[in-house]
């Protein structure tokens, strides 16, 4: 490997992995590890996010080829102080270990959320609505009234309130959106 202190990072969650071999990976979850391992020409490291807390799991990592193992986020000092003690008195060697000083977390990431479901549940009917009020708009024409029997129409009253209660909870989405727009900058 030309770049010997550049390392690649991998994503939290990887749904498809690539073929490396013969590289310096950063690792954070189980599935890399078993994926990369074998490739004994690969370097790996552990991130903060395989949330290592005790010996055991350092001890796993080390004898599947990781050279630097981060020690999870949740640890207090106190804590990562012994748990590399206790290691050593398990295993009679000190680990290579490293810990996040200063830094923005990232928090909790699920692979398939039934929340990202509800999201795109919700997106599609404000998008219905939209659609509605534009129609209604430039024509005059209410859509889902035409189509679902007039205003007194029980399913038409369901799809308003329906639109109605995911564009209230499309107001959520302005966290994401602030907080990618002040990663950008």
């Amino acid at each position: 490997n030309t770049y010997s202190n550049i390392y690649l990072k991998l994503p939290r969650v990887v749904n498809n992995f690539n073929n490396y071999n013969n590289d310096n990976l950063v690792i954070s979850e189980l599935g890399s590890l078993e994926k990369y391992a074998p490739f004994k020409d690969n370097k790996l490291v552990s991130d903060v996010y395989f949330n290592v807390t005790n010996a055991y799991t350092l001890n796993y990592l080390i004898k599947n080829q990781v050279t630097r193992v981060g020690l999870s986020v949740e640890l207090t000092k106190d804590q990562k102080i012994a748990l590399v003690d206790n290691y050593y008195q398990l295993f009679k060697n000190y680990p290579n270990v490293e810990v996040l000083v200063y830094g923005r977390i990232e928090l909790m990431i699920i692979k398939d959320s039934f929340m990202k479901a509800l999201d795109n549940i919700m997106l599609t009917l404000v998008i219905i609505g939209a659609i509605n009020w534009g129609i209604l708009g430039l024509f005059k024409m209410d859509l889902i009234c035409s189509i679902f029997g007039g205003m007194t129409s029980a399913i038409s009253r369901i799809i308003f309130v329906l639109v109605g209660l995911c564009g209230l909870g499309a107001i959520a989405l302005y966290g994401p959106i602030n907080e990618e727009e002040r990663s950008h900058s």
